[in-house]
């Protein structure tokens, strides 16, 4: 399930850091990795969002995920 509230002033932007955030009773807490999917590594998705084009991007994704 997926909540939204119609804008992302609710959380900080985080500048150019990607950041995870989950939600805890009422409240959001910042957290190392989703607890739905584990699997992904935010440090990878930082790294690929930091190239200059979305085509660069998916490539340099997919050599990771083929390593």
């Amino acid at each position: 399930m997926v909540y939204t509230s119609g804008g992302i002033s609710k959380l900080d932007v985080s500048g150019e850091r990607l950041a995870i955030f989950q939600r805890a009773g009422a409240s959001w807490s910042a957290a190392a990795r989703s607890r739905y999917v584990p699997a992904i590594d935010p440090a990878l998705i930082a790294r690929c969002m930091g190239e200059p084009s979305q085509v660069a991007a998916v490539m340099a994704l997919r050599v990771a995920l083929a390593a």
